[in-house]
């Protein structure tokens, strides 16, 4: 993906960002917080199915029943999809400003800052690629020297903490619905393995859950530290 051509135009062409990264912050925040509605569920999931494994057959109907909508679980998903939202405007908004700041030999344009977080397998690594050249980019976004210097700035911990932790959140849960595959498919015929399908995807719960809060938070910590460099440099 080549840079944009924009060369350096100046503070004038630089956006805030400081509102959208409020948004990111506000949204990713709520997307953690309604988490625990899937803790709940989780939890009480679990105690179905003790029950259930101490000869209580009403708790198999009431196992049943819990599998319908439930109106906490949509609500918290909406909650995600409007993070995933505010955080691809604060990316692209982010990449306008490395490229309108006249930084130069960028390899990647703002949509696709963005971009790569929707195509599959790539998805898993390009994000990632690209953060990394934000970050470096913003680091030196006073730089007028038309060289590639920035390119060895050193990366934040965070960064580093919100994708090892996304990978980790993807592995397990890549991993377990993987292992649970053969109750799936059994599912149907025995009893058993139905109840060893939801022992199964509640661990995937406990498992993700504090690794997508981790890599929450560093997201809203290194997405800040941006933030500010890109403040500082309008502000001066």
């Amino acid at each position: 993906m080549e840079s944009l051509d924009t060369g350096s135009l100046g503070k004038t062409q630089i956006l805030p960002i400081q509102e959208r990264w409020k948004m990111l912050a506000i949204g990713v925040g709520l997307a953690l917080v309604s988490q625990v509605a899937g803790v709940i569920n989780a939890m009480k999931i679990q105690s179905l199915l003790d029950r259930i494994s101490n000869g209580d057959s009403g708790a198999a109907y009431e196992l049943i029943q819990s599998q319908q909508m439930n109106p906490l679980l949509l609500i918290s998903g909406l909650v995600g999809i409007l993070a995933i939202v505010f955080v691809c405007m604060w990316f692209y908004r982010a990449g306008q400003n490395v490229h309108m700041a006249g930084i130069k030999y960028l390899n990647y344009t703002p949509g696709w800052y963005v971009g790569w977080f929707f195509i599959p397998l790539v998805q898993v690594v390009m994000p990632f690629i690209t953060t990394i050249e934000l970050w470096k980019a913003s680091a030196s976004i006073n730089d007028r020297d038309d060289n590639s210097n920035w390119k060895n700035n050193s990366v934040s911990i965070y960064v580093h903490l919100w994708y090892i932790s996304f990978l980790l959140m993807l592995f397990v849960g890549t991993y377990l619905g993987f292992s649970n595959f053969d109750n799936m498919r059994r599912i149907a015929f025995d009893p058993d393995a139905a109840l060893d399908y939801f022992a199964q995807a509640n661990k995937a719960v406990y498992y993700q859950i504090p690794l997508q809060t981790l890599s929450g938070i560093a997201l809203i910590l290194f997405t800040k530290k941006i933030t500010d460099m890109h403040n500082q440099y309008i502000n001066e």
